[in-house]
This record gives C-alpha cells, sequence and structure tokens, in this order.
C-alpha cells in the first residue's frame, strides 16, 4: 500500500509529460506550417524595381585612402575601392523569406549579391582599421571604424576596437554614440556589443 503514492505520482508525470510533448510537436507543426505558408506568400511577391533602393555608398573622397605602403593596408584598401564601384545594401537580420517579400522572389539572387558585398565592406573595415592601428595610424583607423559603425555594421571587432580608441585619445564621450548605433542593430552580435560598450565605460569610471 505504501507504494501507491509514488506510483500515482508517476502515473501523473506520465501523463504531463505526453501532455507537453503531443502540445510542443503541435506548436512545431504549426510554425513549420506558417514558415512555408509565408514563403509560398512570399514567392508570389512581384520584382521590385531596384533602382529606386537606397545604397551604402563608401566615401572614398572623405576616407583616408593612401596613407601607407603597407602591404595588407594596400590590399584591404584595394577590395573597398572595388566595393565602391558596386551596388550595397545592408540586410543584416532578415532572411531569405524576409528578402522575398521585401524586394521579391525574382530579386533574390540579386539583392543577396549586395547583401554580400555589404558582409565583405564591414568585414574590410574592421582588419583595417586594425591594421592601421598596428603602423600607429590612430585617426586613419578611427575614420574608417566609425564609417564601419555609421554603415551599422554588426562586426562587434569593430566597436571593440573603437572603444579602445576613443580611451586611448581622450574621447570617452564617443562611446555614447557608439551605443547609440549598436541598439538600433538588427543582429545576433547586438547584446554583446552593448555588454562590450558598457564594459569599456565601466573601465573608465
Amino acid at each position: 500500500m505504501k507504494f501507491y503514492p509514488l506510483f500515482g505520482l508517476i502515473i501523473i508525470f506520465i501523463i504531463w509529460f505526453t501532455y507537453e510533448r503531443k502540445k510542443h510537436e503541435k506548436d512545431i507543426e504549426k510554425n513549420t506550417q506558417s514558415f512555408w505558408d509565408r514563403d509560398s506568400e512570399a514567392n508570389s511577391v512581384r520584382k521590385v524595381n531596384l533602382d529606386t533602393l537606397t545604397y551604402i555608398s563608401i566615401p572614398v573622397d572623405s576616407l583616408p585612402f593612401g596613407r601607407s605602403n603597407d602591404s595588407v593596408v594596400t590590399e584591404l584598401e584595394k577590395t573597398l575601392l572595388d566595393l565602391s564601384e558596386k551596388r550595397i545594401l545592408n540586410l543584416t537580420g532578415k532572411t531569405t523569406t524576409d528578402i522575398k517579400m521585401m524586394y521579391g522572389a525574382a530579386n533574390i539572387n540579386t539583392v543577396t549579391e549586395y547583401d554580400n558585398n555589404y558582409t565583405l565592406m564591414v568585414q574590410t573595415i574592421c582588419a583595417l582599421g586594425n591594421r592601421l592601428c598596428e603602423l600607429g595610424l590612430i585617426d586613419e583607423a578611427i575614420a574608417f571604424l566609425e564609417f564601419g559603425i555609421d554603415s551599422l555594421t554588426d562586426v562587434s571587432a569593430n566597436y571593440k576596437l573603437l572603444c579602445e580608441l576613443y580611451i586611448k585619445t581622450n574621447q570617452p564621450e564617443r562611446l555614447d554614440f557608439l551605443k547609440e548605433t549598436a541598439l538600433k542593430l538588427d543582429s545576433l552580435s547586438k547584446n554583446l556589443i552593448l555588454r562590450t560598450i558598457e564594459e569599456s565605460k565601466s573601465s573608465i569610471l
């Protein structure tokens, strides 16, 4: 008789577990169906005129190109100069379905190429800023890295290095500018970036 309460608890647990499992399976099925319904809808969206979009422009005339003969700098700058002649679109955080809904399924390959240009741009900017910093060209590094921020890069290293340079050059007030920009991000890196900025602010208190 003394085992009956334990047996009853086991039965209750099994019933609860079975209910939760079936509920979870139904939720997955519902979400999956919702995804495919939306994707099907996206596939029927009419093609958007991509000429009317606002693209990111690399300000070649105002950025400090050509300040170093370093081979790494030269190669990275060449990449940016090549990109300056291409269309660049920031689609960070957008899924393939989102992109089709926004621009039409027929544009998916073209728009993805523009987004790839953006990814290459922000990665190159970060690498260039880091190399210029290593060479002691701090002002030049800051200029490129700030352009990355203005372009809403979600490369956390871009923010981290700028935090270090702002503190090094006695511009701690610029950390607030970084935070304001980071809050606009639609990226998985957003929380990491905000934490990096807050840690930098705390280090100067």
